[in-house]
């Protein structure tokens, strides 16, 4: 195997990108309230690392904590965080405020990506004096149709007593509608 092709298989944005453009509207992930395309999640995440990019103070090699469960949006932060050049340190969702305060010292994380909400975060982000707009929250039904959004966010609330983002906290949604309609771009 030559080292080009090692290389390849070894960057997982690559091998994304390779699989996204080859599977195109092929369904690559299902989750309530959806279907979600290799195409779609491509375009999403490669708008995702372009607002890293362009919007945050974050530089290539800088670590970022993901503190999301398995939703389409954990795969949009982590393909987007990879193709902005950064380091993705995954936090378990259910930490407590200590322990994400912990993981977030130790990995040396200046960004982080959690659920809208969550105490854990809001709390570990204020300890660890993280810059607002290095912080993304997403609800878990941000994606879904207009309906069942509304009624699965709403919900979302209602059972974990979630607040509302941070001041200056940058919503996940809000990030993707903002480069609805650009073709991905290619980023270094």
């Amino acid at each position: 195997m030559s080292a080009t092709t090692r290389a390849s298989i070894l960057d997982p944005v690559a091998l994304f990108e390779r699989e996204a453009l080859k599977r195109g509207d092929a369904i690559a992930l299902t989750q309530p309230g959806g279907d979600y395309s290799y195409r779609q999640l491509h375009v999403w995440s490669a708008s995702f690392g372009r607002w890293l990019i362009e919007q945050t103070d974050l530089e290539p090699g800088d670590r970022v904590a993901i503190q999301l469960p398995t939703l389409a949006q954990y795969f949009i932060a982590l393909f987007g965080a990879l193709r902005a050049g950064l380091v993705v340190v995954n936090a378990n969702p259910l930490y407590t405020e200590r322990e994400l305060v912990f993981q977030l010292r130790d990995s040396g994380a200046i960004g982080l990506i959690s659920l809208a909400g969550s105490r854990a975060a809001a709390a570990a982000a204020d300890e660890r004096k993280l810059r607002h707009s290095n912080i993304v929250q997403t609800a878990p039904a941000d994606l879904c149709p207009w309906p069942l959004r509304v009624v699965g966010n709403l919900g979302w609330r209602w059972r974990t007593h979630a607040g509302r983002l941070p001041r200056g906290a940058r919503s996940l949604r809000r990030i993707l509608n903002h480069y609805k309609g650009h073709e991905p771009q290619p980023l270094a």
